[in-house]
């Protein structure tokens, strides 16, 4: 019997090499031209070298290379996954306490 929930991949199999996440507003980001509203970050990994590379976007077209692309070894990827959390726990905290 499969204990996935529906629309997930039961335990065992990957998530796709890459991921999008469409943006809401707001967000912002400093790229090469200064400040632009990203409408995009796709999230990608590469097993060949165990890098992840991050790309941000905007809804401006751009040739081959979005305004912030980012290329991470696992250790720091998951340095920053961690900082992540934290903040975001953090947030969340403020949040009960207001």
């Amino acid at each position: 019997m499969n204990s996935a929930k529906p629309g997930t991949k039961p335990a065992g199999h990957p998530p796709p090499s890459c991921e999008t996440i469409n943006l809401v507003e707001p967000a912002e980001a400093r790229g090469r031209n200064g400040w632009f509203s990203p409408t995009e970050v796709a999230v990608q990994r590469s097993e060949s070298d165990g890098s992840i590379r991050l790309s941000v976007r905007s809804s401006r077209p751009y040739s081959d290379m979005p305004p912030i692309y980012m290329s991470l070894c696992r250790e720091n990827a998951e340095a920053l996954q961690r900082a992540l959390a934290r903040q975001i726990g953090a947030l969340h905290a403020a949040e009960v306490t207001s």
